[in-house]
Formats: C-alpha cells, structure tokens, sequence
C-alpha cells in the first residue's frame, strides 16, 4: 500500500511530504546543493553535517541520480530523504547516590521535549526536578545537613536564529 504525498515547489527545490512536519523554507537554510552549481564533497559533507545537528531526523540519505543531456555533459539530480524522530516526548529519570561522606541522596526529574513546535525546526524543552539529600555521618559536627532541591528548567531553541552562523 503506497501512501499519498503532497508536493511543494519551493524555487529550484521540490519536496514530497508524506505528512507535512516542517515549513520548507525551513529546510532550505541547511542544504547546500544548488541548481547548475559543480557537484562539490564540502557542500554534501555540509548538507549531512548541518541536517544531522538539527537532531530533528533519525535518518538522513543524500543520493545522486545521473541525467544525461549530452554527449558530454551528465547533471546529478540530488534527492535527500530524512525520516524525522517523533514529534513529542515526555520522559521521568529518577537517580540516588551515595558517597564516602554519609550523604545519601535521590530526585526524580520529569520532562517535556517538543522537536518541532512551530514547524520551523525549533525545539521546546521543560524539566522539573526535585531531589533531596541526607547527611546519614556520625563524623559530621553538624548532622542535621539535611536538604530538598527544586529546579524548574525550560526552553526554546530556534533553529533560525542559529542557521544563520
């Protein structure tokens, strides 16, 4: 069973989406390929390097089609398939320690990660920890060390501001 694709032309560029998850123009800022332009190692090494920092895409395939036009000239036509991680995802650490000293610790962190928030390859991230940690030494003059934590952390990556560097 083959799915349906929309298709999007974006000057020179043509995108196929199965679903459509990120703004194309988005894209286009980490992909070095050119229309007419000499095939170059550096702008393929950049593409994949640039696209795989994104940490947007689990799998990132740049392949080379030949055409051929004359008898002496061949153009590549360069297709870049990415699979995408998923969108969303929550996820709960919890973590204990202990040291040499007699303190004894735990916390348990929870957090919300958004790859993707406005289609724009940005990302949303929210944590929220709490811990506390024991002072279990009889060495101690003062054993009543005893304290709780609370952090709260967020957020927002936009990969716009950060493409143009």
């Amino acid at each position: 069973m083959q799915s349906k694709k929309d298709t999007m032309q974006l000057g020179d560029y043509t995108f196929l989406y199965q679903k459509y998850k990120f703004r194309s123009q988005a894209l286009l800022n980490y992909i070095y390929f050119h229309k007419d332009s000499l095939y170059s190692k550096h702008d393929y090494l950049a593409t994949i390097q640039k696209l795989s920092e994104l940490g947007e895409f689990r799998f990132i395939n740049v392949s080379f089609q030949d055409k051929y036009v004359t008898d002496s000239v061949y153009k590549l036509n360069c297709q870049i398939t990415l699979s995408p991680y998923k969108k969303q995802f929550n996820s709960i650490n919890l973590e204990a320690y202990n040291n040499f000293e007699g303190l004894f610790g735990s916390g348990i962190t929870v957090a919300y990660n958004n790859r993707n928030l406005t289609k724009t390859l940005d990302k949303l991230s929210i944590s929220v920890t709490v811990g506390t940690e024991f002072n279990f030494s009889k060495k101690a003059s003062n054993s009543n060390n005893n304290r709780t934590d609370f952090y709260y952390i967020d957020g927002i990556l936009y990969q716009q501001i950060l493409a143009s560097f």
